[in-house]
Formats: C-alpha cells, sequence, structure tokens
C-alpha cells in the first residue's frame, strides 16, 4: 500500500499508455519494435492515423483496453492495427486467443453493420505485469491431439510485447527513439530504488536543445506517472530532479511537481494525462478535414464525438 507521494488515480497505467501511444510518432515507435519485418516492409507507417473507435466490450473490460489506428499497406489496402493494454499484474485465466477472438469479431461485426469490406486487423498485446506470461499456441490447450484435427482449431497471430522479458541492456542498445523511455518507465514502474537511481535515464527524453512538444509532453506526463505510482516522498523527489536533472528541466519538473501536489493533484494528474489522448483525436480532426472539407464542424465534432470548438479551431489553422 502507497504511504507516501501522489494519490493513485484509477487505472493509472492505462492512461499514460492511452496519453502516450495516442501520438501517432510514438506508435509508429511501437510498431518498428513489436513487429516482424516482413510486415514493416509492406505497411505504410506514415498513413496512421488515430480512430476513435473502441471495440473492448463489457466481457473484455476488466482485462483489456485498446487503441485504434487506421493504416494502409503499400499495395493501399486499408487495414486496422489495435493496440492492446493488459490492465492486470497476471495473465488471464483464459487462453488469450479466445479474448482476442471475441475481440476481432466485435470488430468484423461492425465492419459488415456499416456495411464496409472486412479489414485486416494487427493485434498488439503490450504487458508490464510482473508475473511470467509466455506466449503459446491456441494448439498447447489440446495436448496429443491428431494432427488430422488441428486444423479445426481457430490458430492466428498476435503480437505480444512482454515488458518483463525485455532487460533494459536490450532497450538500450537498440535505437528505439521517444519508445526507449516509455517503455522503461512502464517496465520500473512502482520500482522506486531503481526510478531512484535511473531518475534522468527514464524522463530525459532528448538532449535539452533537441526539445520538442511532444517530448516536452512525455517527460512531463512520465514525471506524473511515475509519482502516482510511487512511493517516493516529496523531499526524496526534489532531491532526483536537482541532483540528475539537467538545469533546463530541474524548472519545469518542480513547477509542474508544486501545481500537482496540492488539494486535487488527483486531478491534475487525470487532466495530464488525458492531454495526450486530446491530442490524439486532434490529429483524427485534421485528417477527416483534409479527405472531408466540405463537412461542417457540427458534423465532424458528432461524428467524432469531440467539441466543436476543437473542429473550428483545427479549420482555422488551416
Amino acid at each position: 500500500m502507497r504511504k507516501h507521494g501522489l494519490p493513485s488515480t484509477d487505472r493509472p497505467h492505462d492512461k499514460y499508455f492511452k496519453a502516450v501511444f495516442s501520438i501517432a510518432e510514438l506508435a509508429q515507435e511501437l510498431l518498428e519494435f513489436s513487429l516482424p519485418p516482413e510486415c514493416l516492409q509492406i505497411l505504410d507507417t506514415g498513413s496512421l492515423s488515430l480512430a476513435t473507435d473502441s471495440f473492448v466490450d463489457e466481457h473484455l473490460r476488466e482485462s483489456f483496453s485498446d487503441l485504434i489506428y487506421q493504416a494502409r499497406l503499400k499495395t493501399n489496402r486499408d487495414i486496422r492495427i489495435s493496440f492492446l493494454f493488459e490492465h492486470k499484474s497476471y495473465p488471464p485465466a483464459q487462453p488469450i486467443q479466445l479474448q482476442l477472438l471475441r475481440y476481432l469479431g466485435n470488430i468484423w461485426e461492425t465492419d459488415l453493420r456499416q456495411k464496409r469490406a472486412l479489414r485486416p486487423v494487427i493485434p498488439i498485446v503490450v504487458y508490464q505485469g510482473k508475473t511470467p506470461w509466455k506466449k503459446s499456441s491456441f494448439a498447447e490447450q489440446f495436448p496429443d491431439l491428431p494432427e488430422a484435427l488441428l486444423p479445426y482449431l481457430p490458430e492466428f497471430e498476435y503480437q505480444f510485447v512482454n515488458l518483463g522479458d525485455i532487460t533494459d541492456e536490450i532497450l538500450f542498445s537498440m535505437n528505439l527513439g521517444l519508445i526507449r523511455n516509455v517503455l522503461l518507465a512502464m517496465k520500473h514502474a512502482g520500482e522506486d530504488d531503481y526510478i531512484r537511481h535511473h531518475f534522468s535515464q527514464v524522463v530525459i527524453f532528448a538532449k535539452p536543445d533537441e526539445t520538442t512538444e511532444i517530448v516536452r509532453f512525455l517527460f512531463e506526463t512520465t514525471l506524473m506517472y511515475l509519482q502516482s505510482v510511487s512511493a517516493i516522498t516529496k523531499k526524496e523527489y526534489k532531491a532526483m530532479v536537482t541532483e540528475q536533472l539537467p538545469a533546463e528541466l530541474k524548472k519545469a519538473a518542480l513547477v509542474l511537481y508544486e501545481q500537482i501536489k496540492l488539494e486535487g493533484e488527483s486531478a491534475g494528474l487525470e487532466q495530464g494525462l488525458e492531454q495526450g489522448l486530446e491530442q490524439g483525436k486532434k490529429e483524427v480532426i485534421q485528417t477527416v478535414l483534409q479527405k472531408h472539407p466540405e463537412w461542417t464542424d457540427v458534423q465532424i465534432a458528432e461524428l467524432l464525438d469531440v467539441p466543436v470548438a476543437w473542429v473550428q479551431d483545427i479549420r482555422a489553422q488551416g
């Protein structure tokens, strides 16, 4: 049980995951990290656009949350890529294929109801729990099954990112861009001693002179996330900031902390993580405006479930 630090929020891991990977640049990095080369070669990663759909129903909500991206193959065929975040810190009691079958069925049933052509889906499951979880085939649930019956089993591929199986050495040895820090933060969230000793390695996403709006957002969001799941005291936090961060980031970190340590700080965390989802939705608005400039602001706002003012602002920006 947490004794110090910021109060916890509802599913902070899930909120961080959604905030970060609602940014198309980070989603693309996750694809490059998790997909096999033969998939990346045929995928137009520049076509990624965040969708507002979710296909997690009541039966799946306890286990997963999802982010859906639309993309195209280089053959110009449309596909979906689904990032599924496993909420729990332990593997599901049932084979994950049963959950994924239900999830994929929800997607394709929606396509049929809306009279759209079925599109292939690439499921990517991300797990940060400490309990070991090894990927296995569905056929392994049927030991000693005669080979003649294997074709009757639903066998399909999914990508599995188990952070517990990825060593820090691997993360630091690969050219991962911004996603390396995100994976480190998620992998070691709640490991207070690790964060104390590797604070700067986790929260510094780029050199200070290379700071962009996205880098600044990731820095602040990751700080809030780590505080929300740790028992690190205020005094320790300030010491870490002072001793491990460059001057360009110290002030921002201390100001941010002062903002969220007051009454209502949990709401401040919530708002900070939701900024990522907001940014992702605004990218979707830009895409819709480019493809359908004739649509009214109200039509787009209703379609995407966003305030009309967002659409108006983005349209005015050209």
